[in-house]
């Protein structure tokens, strides 16, 4: 991991890993990947967590979508049309199949490991495995 020798407490505080707006943490982008859009969206704009949790109910959030994701992609065929439309353009028409849905979720993944290892960069001024 590349945030190797930070303590999950440190990791998760806004002061460590804080962004212009203050909202990027490395525990908090795991589970805004790892959660449906209309969960994560009713949180933001309806009922926010203000409650700090620890790392480990995150972790576990994100391996349990994890084995449903996994059951999901392992009984569904590629080319299988999604039950529902995303309810958001331009995502409603590019969501086709199962193949383009897991496209756009490692995309993301990545997006979201860039804005984290860009974040880790400029803590330790480390730049791949070598210093800046």
């Amino acid at each position: 991991m590349r945030c190797a020798g930070r303590s999950f407490p440190r990791v998760g505080h806004r002061s460590e890993w804080s962004s212009t707006s203050g909202t990027l943490n490395v525990i908090g982008s795991r589970k805004s990947s790892s959660a449906p859009p209309s969960r994560c969206h009713g949180r933001i704009y309806q009922a926010p967590l203000t409650t700090p949790r620890p790392p480990s109910v995150a972790f576990s959030f994100y391996a349990e979508q994890c084995r449903v994701s996994d059951a999901i992609i392992v009984a569904t065929p590629l080319t299988a049309r999604p039950a529902s439309a995303h309810p958001y353009e331009p995502l409603a028409s590019q969501t086709t199949d199962l193949r383009r849905i897991l496209l756009h979720m490692i995309e993301e993944t990545a997006r979201h490991a860039g804005h984290l290892d860009a974040a880790r960069e400029l803590i330790d001024g480390r730049t791949g495995l070598g210093p800046r």
